[in-house]
């Protein structure tokens, strides 16, 4: 009978420990890799024609810095030599821009 009642205790004791290690466990949430974070930015400046490996025009800002940019929803050709405010997310360097505003 004290082996039994040892036992028991013993089952109830590994099965308590056991769901609360999975709650704990369950909660926590993996870190975000680099790879799957994308940085958002609205730029202003004139739009240009360029040519890179994964873009197709230049964004000049005030300052004179160039970022390269890209869309798969709006026709960037139409705003060549146009200010332009553009919001879009970064991938490497490139902005894959998502909304065009002409200034």
């Amino acid at each position: 009978m004290k082996a039994f009642i040892t036992g028991l205790v013993i089952v109830i004791v590994l099965g308590v420990a056991g769901f609360m290690g999975f709650r704990y466990l369950s909660r926590q949430t993996p870190p975000a890799s680099d790879s799957s974070q994308s940085l958002t930015a609205t730029l202003t400046g004139t739009l240009m024609a360029g040519k890179g490996d994964d873009y197709s025009f230049v964004l000049r800002d005030a300052k004179g810095k160039t970022t390269g940019v890209t869309s798969q929803t709006i026709q960037l050709d139409k705003y060549a030599n146009k200010k332009v405010e553009v919001t879009g997310s970064y991938s490497g360097t490139t902005l894959y821009v998502y909304t065009l505003i002409e200034q």
